[in-house]
C-alpha cells in the first residue's frame, strides 16, 4: 500500500499551480512516466485503481499541451496589409478602326473599345515613373469580295502597348526613348478574331514623364496575297509624381 499511497499523493510534489504548471518543469513528465511504468508490476487490484489515476493525469497533460499551442496557431501575420485600395479605373477613348484591302479583294479591319489606362504606383518606390494597368477589347473582321465562293480566312492578331519616355534629366540618356510591350500574338482561322485584355500591368522604364498607347496588328495570310491592318490607340501622357 505504500506504493499506492505514493502514486495517489504524487500531486503533492507538484507545484501549487497544478498539472498545467508542472509541464513546464523538466522533472515533471519523467516522474509521471516512471510512476506509470512501475504500476504495471503491481497486483491487479492496485493496478486498477492506479490506472484510473494515470489516465486522469495523461488527460490533464494533453489538455495543457493543446491549450499552450493554440495561441501560436492563432497569431496573425504582421506582414499582411490589406488596407491598400486599388486605383480607380481610367477609361480612355479609342481611335478609329484601321482597314486594309488586299490585291485579291479581301477587306480587313481592326478596332478597339472599352480601353483603360490606369496610372498606378510602381512596384519599386525608388523608381520615379508610373506604371499602368491597362485593358481593352480588340477586334478584327475579314470580308471577302465574293462571300459565296470564298474560303475561311486565317492569319494573326497581335495586341500590345507602346511606351514613349520624355525628358527626365541626365539619366534619361541612359534609357531607351521608345519601347513596345507585346501582350499576345495569336493565330486564328475565321472571320472575326478578338483579343480581350484585362488588368494587364505595363512597367515603363522611364526616368521622367511617359506616354502610353495601345496597338493591334491584324494580318491575313494567303497563298497569293496577304494584307495587314494596324490600329494605334490614343496616346495618354502622365507626369511623374516627382
Amino acid at each position: 500500500m505504500k506504493n499506492l499511497v505514493h502514486a495517489a499523493d504524487m500531486e503533492s510534489s507538484i507545484p501549487s499551480r497544478g498539472v498545467h504548471g508542472a509541464v513546464s518543469r523538466p522533472w515533471a513528465i519523467p516522474a509521471i512516466a516512471s510512476a506509470w511504468v512501475s504500476n504495471a508490476f503491481r497486483p491487479s487490484d492496485i493496478r486498477a485503481r492506479s490506472r484510473r489515476i494515470g489516465v486522469a493525469v495523461v488527460a490533464l497533460l494533453t489538455c495543457a499541451l493543446i491549450t499552450d499551442a493554440a495561441p501560436a496557431w492563432a497569431d496573425p501575420d504582421p506582414l499582411v496589409d490589406a488596407s491598400t485600395d486599388a486605383p480607380a479605373v481610367v477609361w480612355v477613348p479609342s481611335a478609329p478602326p484601321a482597314t486594309a484591302t488586299s490585291t485579291d479583294g479581301w477587306t480587313i479591319a481592326v478596332s478597339a473599345n472599352n480601353e483603360s489606362q490606369t496610372p498606378a504606383p510602381p512596384l519599386a518606390p525608388a523608381v520615379p515613373s508610373l506604371d499602368y494597368i491597362v485593358g481593352g477589347v480588340f477586334s478584327g473582321s475579314l470580308h471577302a469580295p465574293d462571300s459565296g465562293a470564298a474560303g475561311v480566312p486565317s492569319g494573326t492578331l497581335e495586341v500590345g502597348y507602346q511606351v514613349q519616355c520624355f525628358d527626365g534629366g541626365m539619366m534619361a540618356d541612359l534609357k531607351p526613348n521608345n519601347a513596345r510591350v507585346e501582350v499576345v500574338k495569336q493565330s486564328f482561322t475565321g472571320f472575326n478574331p478578338t483579343v480581350v485584355v484585362t488588368a494587364f500591368h505595363v512597367l515603363p522604364d522611364c526616368v521622367g514623364k511617359a506616354a502610353i498607347r495601345s496597338y493591334a496588328i491584324l494580318t491575313r495570310l494567303a497563298n497569293s496575297a496577304a494584307s495587314v491592318a494596324s490600329y494605334y490607340g490614343v496616346s495618354v501622357p502622365v507626369a511623374d509624381e516627382g
